[in-house]
């Protein structure tokens, strides 16, 4: 039976999602005053996800994490973009 290690335990990864969410999200309120013109020019944020398991958007880590996201408003590709890479062993 293989042990779950923190990359992979699930409720770091949520964490870690609302930590990379958190500051953007304030960044954003900081910024909520400005002309509407400028507001629509704000780029989509982007959260870095970096892993040292082989790539499985399946896994239970990566599944939370997304649930993390959309118990947020987040939806990968509509509101938020994701870059993920992997150190595939």
């Amino acid at each position: 039976m293989r042990t779950i290690g923190p990359a992979e335990d699930p409720a770091v990864v949520v964490a870690s999602a609302l930590v990379c969410v958190a500051f953007p999200l304030a960044a954003n309120q900081a910024g909520a005053d400005m002309s509407p013109s400028l507001a629509q020019q704000k780029a989509m944020p982007v959260i870095g996800s970096l892993s040292n398991n082989l790539p499985d958007l399946a896994s239970p880590g990566e599944v939370a994490f997304r649930q993390g996201l959309s118990e947020l408003g987040y939806v990968e590709g509509q509101n938020v973009a994701i870059e993920r890479r992997w150190a595939e062993g």
